[in-house]
């Protein structure tokens, strides 16, 4: 039961750093105040999130040691919709729905019948996935954004905090040649790395506003994260 316990602990640490990576990139259409060296990194970082108003794809999570050993896998489902809006939906090992309002981000162990909320805001060094939904300006001035050109025309973005001692390291977004979001890695302030590979997507589809919008199941314990 303790080795159970510790294991899906491990899997909602792991999650919670990719779906705080996500949260944060998903409101980066605002004009941006960037520094004069990273202009143009932030610019065409822009014009590839631009296809994430709308986006669906599967995901295969695997958190990894520094030395590379996998110690975790996990998968399922992400959905979003700018700004701010988050539905990831874990399968296997553990199932689990994590749902973002713009507002609240709620996580739901369905095994564990237990529920946590948090706020949303624009504190992006403890929240490494609030990127994908949170203000440009704001994350312009505590990331340093990078762009580095890959084989077959993709495009690897690192964001790097400027200020150390926050949770993790350096964040990464790749996408490919058909600016497609295919990838993300989370590097933590343990040397321990999050990859996310992301299939199957699907950038047009026009979401049902019930699918963000959270109810807390009857009988189910919630707690309060803060934030």
């Amino acid at each position: 039961m303790e080795i159970e316990k510790y294991l899906r602990r491990r899997h909602l640490e792991t999650k919670a750093k990719a779906i705080h990576a996500c949260i944060l990139l998903l409101g980066l259409l605002p004009t941006l105040l960037a520094a004069e060296q990273t202009l143009s990194a932030v610019e065409n970082l822009q014009q590839h999130l631009t296809g994430l108003n709308n986006y669906r794809a599967d995901f295969q999570q695997r958190l990894k040691d520094e030395d590379g050993n996998v110690l975790q896998e996990s998968s399922g489902v992400l959905q979003v919709q700018r700004p701010q809006l988050l539905y990831w939906q874990s399968l296997e090992p553990f199932q689990s729905v994590t749902v973002s309002d713009g507002q609240t981000v709620w996580h739901h162990d369905i095994d564990l019948s237990q529920v946590s909320r948090g706020r949303v805001n624009g504190d992006f060094s403890h929240a490494p996935a609030l990127i994908l939904g949170g203000d440009s300006a704001a994350i312009d001035a505590q990331f340093v954004v990078e762009l580095s050109l890959l084989d077959n025309n993709v495009q690897l973005y690192q964001l790097t905090p400027k200020i150390e001692g926050g949770p993790f390291d350096s964040l990464s977004l790749r996408f490919s040649a058909l600016s497609v979001l295919s990838h993300m890695k989370i590097v933590d302030a343990l040397g321990q790395v999050t990859d996310v590979t992301l299939s199957s997507p699907q950038g047009t589809e026009t979401f049902d506003d019930s699918l963000f919008e959270f109810v807390v199941p009857d009988g189910v314990d919630v707690i309060d994260a803060g934030g």
